[in-house]
């Protein structure tokens, strides 16, 4: 009986839980450096990004396009601008229990989560590097 008093009396006076924060450009470049994120949009698969040294990135879309791009830091923040495209394209990024979460903020609602991380690279990587 004094076991569960104690876990009850812990459970009542422990701190509510909040929603983590945002990853920032620090945080984001030791989880995503020299890996590729598969991502999925309601359970689907949404697309892949390898992140290359010097902010590089190339995105892979759902119809397997592949295309170049940079990321940067911009307040909470992580935002990719690809080759061919005026606009770049922001999110929150949360490392979860799961895998990273992101969330756009480009006027959109969507929401990403983490299918898979690996150290090999997309397939159309090497086009992107002259090799």
């Amino acid at each position: 009986m004094k076991i569960i008093s104690a876990v009850s009396l812990f459970l009542l006076s422990s701190p509510p839980v909040t929603a983590s924060e945002p990853l920032g450009e620090k945080g984001f470049h030791e989880l995503t450096k020299g890996r590729t994120y598969t991502f999925s949009l309601n359970g689907e698969f949404y697309g892949a990004e390898t992140y290359l040294s010097g902010n590089r990135v190339i995105w892979q879309r759902q119809s397997g396009e592949c295309l170049p791009g940079h990321w940067y830091a911009q307040g909470k923040h992580i935002c990719f601008l690809y080759e061919n495209q005026p606009d770049p394209v922001c999110w929150e990024v949360y490392a979860e229990e799961n895998g990273l979460r992101v969330v756009s903020t480009s006027g959109t609602a969507t929401e990403l989560e983490e299918l898979s991380r690996d150290a090999a690279p997309l397939a159309c990587h090497q086009e992107y590097l002259g090799s």
